[in-house]
């Protein structure tokens, strides 16, 4: 199917396939990525501060992105990823708070 533009339907269908192969190469990127990352984060505790930290900045990206755009939808779940950070923040609280009192 060509589009109603100015372009032949063999240049669309080259520039299709260059956009599905790089879309390809990004996906097996971001999966590479997260395997590294989920085998850092076993083995270092700098690796897991940069996860969240990661986690962090996208869920900021996304509340700044759908506030700009008005989009409702994508500002709601941007509010369902930040409960699951505070969940988990309240969690490393009570993990930190138990060390310290063993501590003593």
């Amino acid at each position: 199917m060509c589009p109603r533009a100015r372009i032949t339907c063999q240049d669309y269908l080259v520039e299709r396939n260059a956009f599905d192969k790089a879309r390809a190469q990004v996906k097996l990127l971001r999966d590479e990525f997260a395997k590294f990352q989920n085998e850092c984060e076993q083995k270092s505790e700098v690796c897991q501060f940069f996860g969240v930290w990661l986690m962090i900045v996208q869920i900021i990206k996304h509340a700044v992105a759908s506030d700009r755009e008005g989009n409702f939808h994508q500002y709601a779940a941007t509010v369902q990823d930040s409960i699951s950070l505070f969940a988990m923040t309240q969690k490393m609280i009570a993990r930190l708070k138990e060390l310290e009192s063993s501590l003593m």
